[in-house]
């Protein structure tokens, strides 16, 4: 998903200082995150010294060109805000909207980038994204597995009608997927 960066960090005094810093930056509605549970991380530069990180804050959000990460560090004497920015490539959000056109200008012809596409596209019900890659790839079954793997009736019927074939092991696949549509 493109450029996964360090975009800034700042030091605060309190973390009243740091929450309305981070909530004054214009990048989308900002939501905590509970998945990060990271215990101890080593600190940069000084051997043998740990940090606890267990009361550290994570958030994230989201804008139309990128996804933000903004961890909030509590340290012995201060409060650390850090922001990460991951840019959003333009192929794979088209194949998620299903924007044939945004979809050709971003192309990257990649196989891991066609994949992806295709497979987010299945996910979201893109057929005209789907019929694209098919009318003009190589992608072997990866449709009908990705297909089952979404539990999309419709995107395999579709494929069934143009003449792909089910894998061998469709059924051990659905049921290995909970595709119960499928």
């Amino acid at each position: 998903m493109g450029n996964y960066n360090q975009w800034d960090s700042v030091k605060f005094n309190y973390l009243e200082e740091a929450i309305i810093a981070m909530f004054s930056i214009d990048c989308g509605k900002i939501f905590q995150n509970p998945k990060r549970t990271r215990v101890i991380l080593f600190t940069k530069g000084v051997v043998g010294k740990q940090r606890d990180t267990s009361e550290d804050l994570y958030f994230t959000s989201e804008t139309k060109e990128a996804f933000y990460e903004y961890t909030i560090e509590k340290h012995e004497d201060f409060y650390k805000l850090e922001v990460y920015r991951t840019y959003k490539h333009g192929m794979i959000t088209a194949a998620i909207l299903g924007d044939l056109d945004m979809f050709k200008e971003c192309f990257d012809d990649r196989i891991k980038m066609i994949e992806f596409s295709l497979a987010k596209a299945i996910e979201n019900d893109q057929w005209s994204i789907v019929e694209y890659l098919i009318d003009n790839f190589d992608l072997k079954n990866r449709p009908i597995k990705d297909s089952i793997r979404f539990d999309k009736v419709e995107i395999l019927k579709s494929l069934l009608l143009r003449e792909f074939e089910l894998i061998y092991d469709w059924l051990a696949m659905c049921m290995h997927h909970n595709s119960i549509n499928v």
